[in-house]
């Protein structure tokens, strides 16, 4: 979960994301984003609603269900 301030800019991303991958990315619990740097939370949103990938492909956590 992101635990760093909300902007506007920031809120309209997470909108974007949320409508392009059907999940807040703020709130995702299968990883701690904690503290994480603000700017580097809103580059890595920008990226990913720009070409359209989601936060995992970006921050190399997999994300696959198979491992089970």
């Amino acid at each position: 979960m992101y635990y760093g301030k909300m902007t506007e800019e920031l809120k309209n991303l997470v909108k974007q994301y949320k409508q392009l991958f059907g999940y807040n990315p703020c709130g995702a619990e299968e990883f701690e984003i904690g503290n994480n740097s603000y700017n580097d939370f809103v580059d890595v949103l920008k990226k990913c609603v720009k070409n359209k990938k989601d936060i995992f492909y970006y921050w190399g956590i997999d994300d696959d269900d198979d491992d089970f």
